[in-house]
């Protein structure tokens, strides 16, 4: 991101109110995107880090996650499979584990303490990824509840690695930046939207690269063991594959995503899985999207108000984050952008 935005664009007033969104674009409004399914992915694979993460100052390594999810009822060969090392690339595994450490109970304060300080702070971030993953398989949300648990996210988020300096000891910079991008892409997208069409509708589940990468698969897969192209090749491929896709368009029911890129479709908010959905797509959602029923700075209030009962600390760190720098909507990541997002912009002009 190469400046601020501009004030004279027509989606300014509707960012520019949101406490600590970060307002760098790039040429155009352009803003970067990150695919959630990596995000969710990330998520998982932070659980399995052996050095663990650190959460409100208690350190969660992947051995006291198998002794609460064991506490909790799930049986060895579930939690096996979900801290399986060598399976980091299935989105339903991913979504089965993040969905047993948010539905974690909590623990009378009669218990061990220890147990209990532990207990809440893997609560907490399963509340992390509940509301990281939810906007994107629970269909009956409405796109303001969406941005609402976005928001929450958000929040937590920055909560959790600036604590007492967490920082890369929560999760690794790149990570926690990644997951910052996608959710501020999202209200970015949400508010260009309103703009160019205040009476349409908008599915953040099109965001991402997933048909991205699907199209590259195929076109790597078209002829046989022949993986590389040259660009009349390419060529070639992408326009054969186009008709294939109108084709499989037409007929969706022939259409079989991969497995392991498929996210359960969620169909009441205790989590239960509908059985007769292989993806998620626009004709499947149920929510209302309209953008004109949705307002940013109140989804954005209303999630960081989320955040901070989750967190008691969380107020006061939202708090000195807003006092701390001169620009205020760059706080959200201000504390690691100067190296991760301020790279010098190239010239490209001859010499």
């Amino acid at each position: 991101m190469i400046r601020e935005l501009n004030s004279q664009s027509p989606i300014f007033p509707l960012l520019s109110v949101l406490p600590l969104m970060n307002l760098r674009v790039g040429d155009d409004d352009v803003t970067a995107d990150k695919d959630y399914r990596h995000s969710f992915k990330a998520l998982r694979n932070l659980s399995m880090r052996l050095k663990g993460i650190n959460i409100l100052g208690f350190t969660i390594t992947p051995s006291l996650i198998r002794q609460h999810l064991l506490a909790s009822g799930h049986s060895l060969s579930q939690i096996n499979s979900f801290l399986n090392p060598e399976d980091k690339q299935d989105v339903l595994l991913t979504y089965q584990l993040l969905r047993a450490l948010w539905d974690l109970a909590p623990i009378p304060s009669t218990a061990d303490p220890a147990f209990v300080r532990i207990r809440e702070a893997l609560r907490i971030f399963g509340k992390l990824a509940y509301h990281l993953v939810m906007p994107y398989i629970y269909v009956d949300l409405s796109l303001h509840q969406q941005l609402v648990h976005l928001s929450a996210a958000a929040h937590i988020l920055f909560t959790l690695h600036s604590n007492q300096g967490a920082a890369t000891s929560f999760m690794a910079n790149q990570t926690y930046v990644n997951l910052m991008i996608m959710i501020k892409n999202v209200f970015f997208c949400v508010a260009k939207a309103k703009v160019d069409n205040p009476d349409g509708e908008f599915f953040i589940i099109l965001l991402g690269t997933d048909r991205l990468e699907i199209l590259f698969g195929l076109v790597r897969t078209a002829i046989g063991t022949d993986a590389n192209c040259d660009i009349y090749q390419l060529c070639t491929r992408i326009s054969n594959l186009t008709e294939a896709s109108i084709i499989l368009a037409s007929r969706p029911h022939w259409d079989r995503s991969p497995r392991r890129l498929r996210l359960p479709m969620i169909i009441n908010e205790a989590g239960e899985i509908s059985a007769h959905a292989d993806q998620i797509t626009p004709a499947a959602w149920k929510g209302d999207v309209h953008v004109r029923n949705v307002s940013l700075l109140t989804a954005w209030v209303h999630g960081r108000q989320l955040a901070e009962e989750l967190i008691p600390e969380a107020p006061r760190a939202h708090h000195h984050r807003r006092k701390s720098f001169q620009n205020p909507r760059l706080a959200l990541v201000a504390e690691i952008r100067s190296y991760l997002l301020r790279y010098p912009r190239q010239s490209h002009s001859s010499t």
